[in-house]
């Protein structure tokens, strides 16, 4: 490495350490790293494990709005094996190459300003590699990387506390969490493809929120492929946006469970496409405010979506083919009861039931009135002829009124006529069936509510 922390720090006599670049450098300055690594041996503070504040005894600290920038992008590496690596306040990094040689810390830190990342890439990040907290806002973006994760990397980035978060395209490879959300941070992800780093395993859970009143939102065509859970929500009350995703060939799409604590989450998902997957593509329980529109999916191992706990869930324009089951809803029954309103909802070629209902008695299903029929399409389901399944297959307490009029079902089956639809036979007597067992609907055992077909 050449250099000397007794020069000027100028381009013809540069600065030797990270270190003492820190020091020279004032707010807005930018600071050149030419080809080379700093390390450990270089770098004294990246192999302290002082705990205390960054860039005292064990990291490097710039001051706000620094910009370190790379020569030749790609040609430069920090490696830190200490508790602290570099802390930013702000500023910009510019085509840099990390490297956790301390796998469980993180080699990049901030805590407050407007932080840019571009061009640069983790790699032995187990943890993460970029902590974000405080009030912090840190942009990612790709540069001229075609992945942000060098192998192996098996963590990219946590957010938490006020902080928030945008990445904004790019691909993030990785083995076992890209992105890990806590507190009330925000995050955003635009356009982003997520992969599993070994194609023959599936990487972990891609984006993790936890235990808080945090935002997420995805859009822009982001693709996961290759991981064991696109979204995971644990005990959090967290707002979801999802609007343009696509998850192939891995496990389970979304798996939210929200615990309103302040207000109830609101979960908004549309255009969602999920295609070969093993597990359910989505599943939603707890308390919460959810729509899903405008999705397809395809070939799921499992059924495609699955709804519990209590609130509202609105699904519209949604295409389930050849799946396990298409709607899978199975309420909570000491909760406050769970308000589901289906229209324009295709499921065919499942090998169990296109939708399954278990209900309680503080529900109510509306897939379709005389006023707003449902324009579903229950038709061509329980491929393996399973007893206890259907097209749709439900069971509701007495008293519940299933509504589900209007939609096209199997024809000429269980009194639907040459064109798959049920109409009522006497004028203003609605058409409701308590038992039946056929291909179109079949009602369980302990169902003793009304599944209503026409009015």
């Amino acid at each position: 490495m050449s250099g000397a922390d007794d020069s000027p720090g100028t381009n013809a006599l540069p600065f030797k350490t990270l270190s003492r670049a820190a020091i020279a450098a004032r707010a807005g300055d930018t600071v050149n790293l030419r080809d080379g690594t700093w390390d450990p041996s270089i770098e004294v503070k990246f192999a302290s494990m002082d705990e205390s504040t960054c860039g005292v005894s064990a990291g490097v600290a710039f001051a706000s709005n620094v910009t370190l920038r790379a020569v030749h992008a790609g040609a430069a590496r920090i490696i830190s094996a200490g508790y602290h690596g570099l802390c930013m306040s702000g500023g910009l990094i510019d085509g840099l190459r990390f490297d956790c040689s301390n796998s469980y810390r993180p080699i990049i830190e901030t805590q407050q300003g407007a932080l840019s990342i571009r061009g640069s890439s983790l790699r032995n990040c187990n943890k993460s590699g970029i902590d974000i907290s405080g009030t912090a806002q840190v942009t990612v973006g790709p540069g001229s990387l075609s992945d942000y994760s060098e192998y192996p990397n098996y963590a990219f980035v946590s957010a938490r506390e006020q902080s928030q978060l945008t990445i904004d395209g790019g691909n993030i490879s990785y083995a076992e969490g890209a992105i890990d959300i806590q507190d009330a941070a925000r995050v955003i992800v635009h356009g982003v493809t997520f992969a599993s780093q070994d194609p023959s395993v599936l990487a972990g859970i891609a984006i993790a929120i936890s235990g808080s009143l945090s935002q997420l939102s995805i859009d822009g065509g982001t693709r996961f492929t290759g991981a064991a859970a696109g979204v995971e929500v644990y005990d959090s009350s967290a707002d979801i946006s999802i609007d343009d995703m696509a998850f192939t060939q891995g496990g389970l799409a979304i798996l939210i469970n929200e615990t309103a604590t302040t207000g109830v989450p609101h979960i908004a998902i549309n255009r969602l496409v999920t295609t070969d997957n093993n597990g359910p593509d989505v599943i939603v329980a707890g308390s919460y405010e959810l729509s899903i529109t405008n999705s397809t999916f395809t070939r799921c191992g499992n059924p495609s979506i699955i709804l519990n706990g209590s609130g509202s869930a609105t699904v519209d324009s949604l295409t389930f083919i050849q799946g396990g089951y298409g709607l899978y809803i199975d309420t909570d029954e000491s909760g406050d009861g769970l308000a589901v309103n289906a229209r324009n909802v295709s499921v065919t070629g499942s090998q169990y039931s296109g939708v399954l209902l278990l209900g309680h008695a503080n529900d109510t299903f509306d897939f379709g009135t005389a006023r707003s029929p449902g324009n579903n399409v229950f038709s061509g389901n329980n491929l393996s002829a399973y007893y206890l399944d259907a097209n749709f297959s439900f069971s509701v307490p007495a008293g519940v009124v299933l509504q589900a009029v209007g939609n096209i079902w199997d024809a000429n089956q269980q009194g639907s006529d040459v064109d798959g639809l049920y109409r009522v036979g006497t004028a203003g007597v609605p058409l409701d069936v308590v038992s039946g067992a056929g291909p179109n609907y079949l009602s369980r055992d302990s169902s003793a509510g009304k599944l209503r077909l026409a009015e």
